[in-house]
């Protein structure tokens, strides 16, 4: 686009003023009592949307744009569009150009009102069918925030064309001085709450909210309540509650705040504690498999996840009858492969066969949403194996296993697991607990 002069954006960030720097109800890029310094007046008198990629960091409401119009702007009719990320149109409003008091900012009413999802982009513009908009170039060489809201650098965007085309080009990182009115919002309600038993403890979980900035737990001995805050201020979509007994019926709501609210609370998730182990197969022997003929020495396992906090304090696999009958050492692993505890199996025939549970030293305190491997070495090959059964994910809540999870790794005793191949179960499995 052409341009009268180049415009310092450091000149900008000196003298333009942020709309929200605290926090407040409406949330603005700039202040709209006050005209734009430094700004010019395009010359360009072709037809052009011009606006402003944007995201809040908060859900909120967007019911009003915003543009500034130079006195010496022609006194034409104007159209302002909100569109998503991808260009769909999402809502229009029109301005009948006229003098007077409608030289400066103009505010324009959107119908309908948007729903703004936190952390989504979406886009503000109008439509000048005879140019002459006000601009500064430089502007936006980098990002520029205010309060929630936010433009990525080059957010300033155009598109020559009749009104409604969708602008996506950028000049010189210019600011065309278009901006959205958004109402902010309380987050949504968390949804999914569940929570999962276990020895004097019960772990809670969630699905997390838009908008949210921290949760509280709320717990009752009734269904119907009351309900009691028992955690607050917490960060994550997980929670341990310690200070439950066995035997005892509790049920768990969530509630989710930020700056301008606090959400309804969740639906109960009732739960009553007791010692309970997880693990990923409710079998007493697998189907569908064989003992590979394989005689390397390999490292076989499956890669896991919880979505609870817990500990790991085992690990089961299953040994086929026909297998060599020697020592297995089963191992558990983080992310990264680095060994955090190992167990020894040491076989034998008769009831050695089918499942076997191997102690870890020491338990091992796993997070939620971490990916840990548990494995175990065959010397003499001889695993069990079921191949395409990680074709999907597979989930046994609160564990799950993603999609291509189960790895080996041939080399010696406690070489860390990473491949697959044909989405293959070898069924290996933790023992999680709660507590």
């Amino acid at each position: 686009m052409k341009r009268i002069g180049m415009i310092s954006s450091l000149l900008c960030v000196l003298l333009c003023v942020p709309g929200i720097a605290r926090a407040q109800t409406t949330a603005s890029l700039w202040n709209g009592t006050t005209a734009p310094s430094p700004a010019q007046l395009d010359p360009d008198t072709t037809a052009v949307e011009v606006g402003v990629r944007f995201q809040s960091s908060a859900p909120g409401v967007l019911d009003k744009v915003r543009f500034y119009r130079d006195p010496l702007a022609p006194l034409t009719r104007c159209e302002v569009h909100v569109w998503s990320a991808s260009g769909a149109l999402l809502a229009s409003s029109v301005w009948v150009g006229e003098g007077g008091p409608h030289v400066g900012w103009v505010t324009l009413d959107l119908y309908p009102d948007i729903p703004l999802a936190a952390g989504t982009d979406y886009v503000v513009s109008y439509f000048a069918p005879q140019g002459r908009y006000t601009v500064t170039d430089g502007f936006f060489a980098s990002g520029y925030s205010a309060g929630v809201l936010s433009v990525p650098a080059g957010g300033g965007v155009y598109a020559y064309g009749p009104s409604g085309t969708f602008p996506t080009q950028t000049w010189n990182h210019s600011n065309y001085w278009v901006e959205p009115l958004v109402k902010l919002a309380p987050p949504e309600t968390p949804l999914f709450a569940r929570a999962y038993p276990g020895n004097n403890a019960a772990a809670v979980r969630w699905d997390a909210a838009s908008g949210a900035q921290t949760y509280s737990v709320l717990r009752a001995t009734s269904e119907a309540g009351p309900y009691q805050p028992v955690a607050s201020g917490l960060t994550r979509t997980a929670w341990l509650d310690t200070s439950a007994m066995n035997g005892v019926a509790y049920f768990y709501q969530v509630r989710a705040s930020n700056t301008y609210g606090t959400s309804a609370a969740s639906y109960r998730a009732p739960v009553t504690p007791a010692p309970t182990a997880y693990s990923l197969w409710q079998t007493p022997a697998p189907s569908g498999v064989f003992a590979s003929d394989d005689t390397a020495g390999v490292e076989v396992g499956v890669r896991f996840k919880s979505e609870v906090p817990g500990i790991v304090d085992a690990v089961r696999f299953y040994r086929d009858p026909g297998a060599p009958l020697e020592k297995r050492v089963v191992h558990l692993w983080d992310a990264q492969g680095v060994l955090l505890a190992t167990g020894v199996f040491v076989g034998e025939g008769g009831p050695g066969s089918g499942w076997q549970t191997v102690d870890l030293y020491p338990d091992v305190a796993v997070q939620e949403n971490t990916a840990y491997t548990v494995s175990y070495y065959a010397p003499a090959g001889g695993y069990t194996v079921t191949s395409q059964a990680f074709v999907i994910s597979h989930y046994v809540q609160p564990l799950h296993v993603e999609a291509d999870g189960g790895v080996f790794a041939y080399g010696p005793e406690g070489t860390f697991p990473t491949l697959s191949w044909e989405s293959s179960n070898y069924w290996v499995e933790p023992v999680f607990r709660v507590r």
